[in-house]
């Protein structure tokens, strides 16, 4: 309608970035599945959910995938290592 605005995009990202955050540290963590498998889901959908805009308009969305895909694995990777090794967290 005309009185409806629809929030500035900055404000929707920080939404957004804040709902996946939340997911992920209260509610997914912990419950299930392990550690690296939820961080590697995590941080995919956070650069995915930002850059597909981009990839798509730049005609690069399967590269734009594939190159989340190796980030996510890799820093989930290096993430759990960090805490269990260096920090002597045992992660979930």
């Amino acid at each position: 309608g005309e009185g409806a605005e629809r929030a500035p995009p900055s404000r929707r990202r920080s939404v957004i970035a804040a709902a996946l955050c939340v997911g992920f540290a209260g509610l997914s963590l912990g419950h299930g599945l392990p550690f690296v498998v939820e961080a590697t889901a995590f941080v995919f959908a956070f650069i995915t959910l930002f850059s597909l805009p981009a990839w798509r308009a730049e005609g690069r969305l399967a590269r734009g995938l594939a190159t989340a895909l190796v980030v996510a694995v890799a820093s989930s990777a290096a993430i759990a290592w960090l805490f269990e090794s260096v920090f002597l967290v045992r992660l979930p």
